[in-house]
């Protein structure tokens, strides 16, 4: 479960536009955007790409999950 603000605080702190990683991914801008928005989620493979490129961890971008 991506975190929208997370994952886009990533992506301007590597100074990457939506088009710049989606193009750096082989996605297309509304794929990346709607990660960046929370409306889907990556797979695993293409998370650890997208962390990759954006010099981070997935951890970062990922939502804090609480104990029960």
């Amino acid at each position: 479960m991506v975190d929208g603000k997370k994952f886009k605080k990533c992506r301007v702190a590597a100074g990457l536009s939506i088009p710049e990683l989606a193009e750096q991914l082989g996605m297309t801008r509304q794929a990346v955007w709607r990660v960046e928005t929370e409306t889907k989620d990556p797979s695993l493979t293409v998370a650890a790409h997208m962390a990759s490129l954006m010099h981070c961890k997935v951890d970062d971008f990922l939502k804090t999950v609480k104990p029960a």
